[in-house]
């Protein structure tokens, strides 16, 4: 007997990248917003609009991206 793995019945319907922060953002047809790192593994950030957002993701990718930019100031 197969099983049938359950697919996700949400669409990502819009993609923007946050240039100054290097991070994608993305938005679903059931309302999730995401934020993805834009490293070669596409790491999920959070969710904003969920009950489990934890924002300490985000801060480290934009802790890093001002890091770079301080690097190439010198």
């Amino acid at each position: 007997m197969h099983s049938i793995a359950k697919l996700d019945d949400a669409f990502v319907v819009s993609v923007k990248f946050a240039q100054t922060m290097k991070l994608f953002v993305t938005g679903t047809s059931k309302g999730e917003v995401k934020l993805w790192g834009n490293g070669p593994d596409c790491q999920c950030l959070g969710v904003l609009n969920s009950g489990a957002w934890d924002n300490r993701l985000v801060l480290s990718q934009i802790d890093a991206v001002l890091r770079q930019m301080r690097l190439k100031e010198i």
